[in-house]
């Protein structure tokens, strides 16, 4: 019988494995089927609908128990006095403001966000030592503290004739912007407030001094001698009077700053 294949075998296809890296770009390659998906999302159409409203609900519920923030911002501009004083020939160039090696505004930067800045804000500001997880600090108008640092809360009733102190040994009612407390510390509620009761809490300075650096944010403009200070409050109001006081604070310190180097300079020149 004569061999069809004269004396050759024929080839046998076989199969060639692909690389994993191969079958991804095959596949991001593909086209996209929408019927394919149109298909898949009808048959799980219920758990679509589910996962959606539920994290409808979930988002819904999170912005409406979440506390709103506020942010107040206040600018400061760095001003070479020596510059002004001098008329240019104390400084020159990069020499201007400590030096070469120094950087006037990151120094700027560094007081404002020092401690002692915060503290000086924090003893001008005492409400910055109040904290309550009940009342709304926006309807409280004062705080004064006192010598006691033994206690450190004072809980409150409202109602509609004034503010119950229940620990107090006379608890008749104290009416709404009058001044109530302990030994502790004393405060003043402008208004009757959303709940029934609350307890304020009395932190200590240490712990309101971390509180207000972890809230605040100084940085420098680009290309500028210009600082952005923001501070980040539950109350709009008080966001603002930190944020001013912060500033106001810096300016009473250059202002003394100021005042001591002319002094000394006027008497250095006398001599």
């Amino acid at each position: 019988m004569r061999d069809p294949y004269n004396g050759h075998r024929p080839l046998t296809p076989r199969r060639i494995p692909l690389h994993d890296e191969d079958l991804d770009e095959e596949v991001a390659l593909a086209p996209l089927d929408l019927r394919r998906m149109f298909a898949i999302v009808r048959r799980h159409f219920g758990l679509v609908v589910t996962c959606t409203l539920v994290a409808a609900a979930a988002a819904a519920a999170y912005a409406k128990l979440r506390a709103p923030t506020y942010t107040a911002t206040a600018v400061i501009r760095l001003r070479d006095t020596r510059a002004q004083i001098s008329g240019g020939l104390a400084t020159d160039g990069a020499d201007a403001l400590g030096g070469p090696e120094v950087s006037p505004l990151l120094s700027l930067v560094e007081l404002l966000s020092s401690r002692t800045m915060a503290g000086t804000v924090v003893d001008s500001l005492p409400l910055l030592r109040l904290q309550s997880e009940d009342l709304p600090l926006d309807v409280v108008r004062a705080l004064r503290v006192g010598s006691n640092s033994h206690v450190d809360s004072l809980k409150l009733q409202f109602g509609p004739d004034g503010i119950v102190v229940p620990d107090a040994p006379e608890a008749s009612p104290v009416p709404y912007g009058m001044p109530l407390g302990n030994d502790s510390f004393v405060v003043m509620i402008a208004r009757r407030p959303k709940v029934e009761q609350a307890t304020l809490h009395l932190r200590s300075r240490d712990d309101a001094i971390r509180a207000l650096l972890l809230n605040l944010s100084v940085r420098p403009r680009e290309n500028t001698d210009v600082v952005d200070v923001r501070f980040s409050a539950g109350d709009s109001l008080m966001a603002r009077r930190v944020a001013d006081r912060l500033v106001s604070v810096f300016q009473s310190a250059n202002a003394f700053s100021e005042q001591t180097e002319s002094r000394a300079r006027r008497q250095f020149l006398g001599e």
